[in-house]
């Protein structure tokens, strides 16, 4: 009697794995694949999910108006859309700053119709020999940030044998801040800086130089002068006068610098 053999157990098992692999390869699964899941290197990683780029069939782009995916102007020629470019703020309000060095159109700081008539003015006097002598005198304009300075120089033009009562016609050399003996002028500051007007007309009266300096100003005319150029009249406009102004000070030995430019 003929007896049967018994088949090999690990024959049996090794038949049983090459078979289900062939059943995983005919799924499309891979190494470490799951069943029924796309590979992540496959384009249809995400099925549900729309092209990033849509085109139609025949190329041109969709009805929306977006461009082609690769760049190229839109069929009816016009550009592309920057995407730097922000565009019209429609409903925005425009604001146009002002150059940093930009300080506007330039306003006279003075009266151009003049100061008028002053009435008397409250001037102090001082004297100095630097080192011939020196008559220096200075009055507020009212609430202004300017004053009107009153020097007198012995030594040079009118005052060359000294310096003397009279009537002294503000013109030619005594409207020159350079060559001027009796010399009558504004000063002050501004936002922008100093500033400085010459007398370059009417007359200058001086009834006592000695103990009081008493006289008066008749008919001042002043001209806008370039503070660091003294001599250097602006023709900027920005002129101004006095009509008249008398004057009334003791003569003092000075206490400090003349505060003058």
């Amino acid at each position: 009697m003929t007896s049967l053999s018994r088949r090999d157990p690990c024959a049996s098992l090794l038949a049983l794995a090459l078979a289900l692999a062939s059943m995983l390869s005919a799924c499309g699964g891979g190494a470490g694949a799951n069943p029924g899941q796309p590979d992540a290197g496959s384009s249809d990683a995400h099925p549900m999910l729309p092209d990033a780029n849509p085109m139609l069939p025949d190329g041109s782009p969709p009805p929306d108006g977006s461009p082609l995916p690769d760049g190229s102007p839109l069929p009816d020629g016009s550009p592309l859309p920057d995407a730097s470019d922000p565009g019209d703020d429609d409903g925005g309000v425009v604001i146009d700053f002002p150059d940093a060095g930009d300080a506007g159109p330039f306003v006279c700081p003075v009266p151009t119709a003049g100061y008028g008539d002053l009435g008397v003015l409250n001037l102090e006097a001082f004297a100095a020999d630097m080192p011939v002598t020196t008559i220096y005198a200075s009055a507020p304009l009212g609430m202004s940030p300017f004053n009107l300075e009153v020097d007198l120089h012995a030594g040079t033009g009118v005052f060359a044998g000294g310096i003397a009562p009279g009537l002294f016609s503000l013109t030619g050399d005594e409207a020159n801040m350079n060559t001027c003996a009796a010399c009558v002028y504004i000063w002050g500051d501004t936002p922008d800086g100093p500033a400085l007007w010459m007398a370059s007309g009417g007359q200058l009266k001086l009834n006592s130089v000695s103990g009081h300096l008493t006289g008066a100003l008749v008919g001042v005319t002043f001209v806008h002068q370039d503070p660091f150029n003294p001599g250097m009249p602006l023709t900027d406009g920005c002129d101004t006068s006095i009509g008249t102004g008398s004057f009334d000070a003791e003569i003092v030995a000075p206490t400090g610098p003349d505060p003058g430019p």
